[in-house]
């Protein structure tokens, strides 16, 4: 048997054995790092995202003080604010639930909007203002639902590791 491995096992083929191997460890560990990264770039992308949502739920919070104190251009401002920031929301991340709920938000602060403007005319009575600012309330609600809902996401995938 050692006459055998004398003969027949050469330095050339131990050599592209531990090639082999070492080419194998190198796949692996490529593999981990790429997976590895993309949960990285997963984190952080809910991350900034829900401070893109912390950020419109305080424009909404902005509205709701406008609408309270019937200040109606900055109350028409902060719409138009909070859509532009929506958009930009909407364009960049993937994790508001469904476009029919994105859609429906734009068009509820677009409502609001139209009001607030129609307010700078005309105007309203207080049951109108508390109305309205229910409104207003009901957005902030939906943003809170998604900030806890992607940070609820956050926290089971931190358990699971």
């Amino acid at each position: 048997m050692w006459e055998w491995i004398a003969t027949n096992v050469t330095f050339d083929r131990i050599v592209g054995i531990l090639s082999l191997l070492a080419s194998v460890f190198a796949l692996i560990a490529a593999r981990t790092a790429r997976n590895v990264a993309k949960e990285t770039r997963e984190e952080l992308n809910k991350a900034r995202f829900s401070s893109e949502i912390v950020k419109l739920r305080r424009a909404v919070e902005a509205l709701r003080g406008a609408v309270r104190t019937k200040n109606w251009e900055h109350a028409s401002e902060r719409c138009s604010d909070i859509l532009v920031h929506q958009a930009e929301i909407a364009g960049r991340f993937d994790m508001v639930s469904s476009e029919s709920e994105r859609l429906k938000f734009a068009g509820r602060i677009r409502s609001i909007s139209k009001i607030c403007s129609r307010a700078l005319e005309e105007d309203m009575s207080s049951t109108e203002t508390v109305n309205l600012g229910a409104r207003v309330d009901k957005e902030a609600e939906f943003l809170s639902t998604i900030y806890d809902t992607v940070q609820q996401e956050t926290e089971k995938q931190l358990v699971e590791r």
